[in-house]
């Protein structure tokens, strides 16, 4: 595999990741960020050189990596509130 194709294959799913999240489906994630991490350690172990071109494309990827990590945090956090708030509302009205 060369680097051009591993890096559009990154940037690909970056951006599939990106849209799952925006769109609340969590359940692809796995799945990606496990095929994303194979190719990063893939390139990694390689030693392949890296253009400036692609130092850009991967500090971008990095980028778009840490913001869908955020949302997905956020998210969560917000689901967890709703729950226990629920929660505690049945308690209370099953009381």
């Amino acid at each position: 595999m060369n680097l051009n194709f591993a890096m559009k294959e990154l940037e690909y799913i970056s951006q599939a990741m990106s849209l799952d999240v925006t769109e609340g489906n969590f359940d692809n994630l796995a799945s990606m960020d496990k095929r994303r991490k194979e190719l990063i350690e893939m390139v990694g172990q390689k030693g392949m050189p890296l253009t400036l071109a692609n130092n850009n494309r991967l500090m971008l990827i990095a980028e778009n990596n840490n913001s869908i990590i955020e949302k997905v945090k956020n998210a969560q956090q917000g689901l967890q509130k709703n729950y226990v708030k629920s929660r505690k509302g049945f308690k209370v009205y099953s009381k």
